[in-house]
Parts: C-alpha cells; structure tokens; sequence
C-alpha cells in the first residue's frame, strides 16, 4: 500500500512539473501572464495539452500516449485511494471483514461506481464541480480538520493519542 501511494504522489508531482512548464510555455507564445493563459478545473489537461501537443512533431502519437497515460494516472489514483480505505476498514473490524472481504472490495468499488456515475450524466461537470469545492476543498475541508481536532483531544485524550504516537515511531 506504501509503495503504491509513493509511486501514485511521485507520478503526479512529476506531472505537475510538465503541466506548469507547459502553461508557461502558451502563456510565454501568447504574450499573456501565466495567471491568464488557461482556465481552471477538470478542463485544464483538455486545454494546456492539446497546445502543446501540436508544437511536437508526430501530434497524433503523442496525444495517444498522453491520453493513456491520463488513464493510467487515474487509475493509479483510485488504487491508492481504495487501498486505503478498504485496508483500514478490514483492519478496524477484522471479526466482520476478513472471511468476507473480497465481497467487500466489491460492495466499496460498486458504490464507488454508483456514485461515479452521477459524473457522466449531462450535469456531470456541475455534479464534479460541486463535490470539488464543496466537499474536498476550502472550508469544507478546514471544518472537518478542525472538528477531526478537538474530537480527538476531547474524547480520545490528547495524552493517549500522543502515546499512540510514540509506539507508532
């Protein structure tokens, strides 16, 4: 699981590098501040890309092992993120979970499908946008890290959660 999270983080710190290189590189062609050279969300890869794309010679080649690739981080990205979910859960309720837990693997990816699915509907790009800043952003984000918090320090203890911390190390 670690070193599928590490490669997962690598992959994308590293495409990060060429995605800004790139917005850098339109921003620099059209005579633009990089702030305004592209827009912003799910589209970006659909707008910086093709650009650059067109500047290399054999576009088709290089477009087809792109989009792969964006296939393949992807996928890399939900095999980190089910891994660690499905890894605590079983961890957590080992008596329920361990004889049964190839059907819970697919009761999580069948749920996780159902909710994908409401991403490839018309209002798919609304549906994403709003569980892109309303659930995993901003202040959203920052209410249930600070809630995360105080539970742990007023109902778990501080001083035993830092003690669990020591045996961990």
């Amino acid at each position: 699981a670690v070193s599928v999270c590490f490669i997962n983080s690598a992959t994308s710190f590293f495409v990060g590098f060429v995605v800004f290189s790139i917005i850098g590189f339109i921003a620099h062609e059209t005579g633009v501040p990089v702030s305004e050279a592209v827009g912003e969300g799910p589209g970006l890869a659909f707008e910086v890309y093709p650009n650059a794309i067109l500047q290399m010679p054999y576009p088709p080649i290089w477009a087809a092992v792109f989009f792969f690739m964006f296939i393949l981080i992807g996928l890399d990205s939900q095999f980190c993120t089910m891994e660690g979910f499905i890894t605590a859960i079983v961890d957590e309720f080992p008596h329920h979970l361990r004889g049964h837990k190839e059907l819970f693997i697919l009761g999580t990816a069948f749920v996780s499908y159902l909710v994908g699915l409401s991403c490839v509907t018309r209002g798919g790009m609304y549906v994403l946008k709003l569980m892109d800043d309303m659930a995993a952003s901003g202040i959203c984000l920052l209410f249930i890290v600070g809630f995360e918090c105080i539970s742990i320090a007023w109902g778990y203890g501080a001083d035993r959660f830092f003690d669990n911390i020591k045996e961990m190390i």
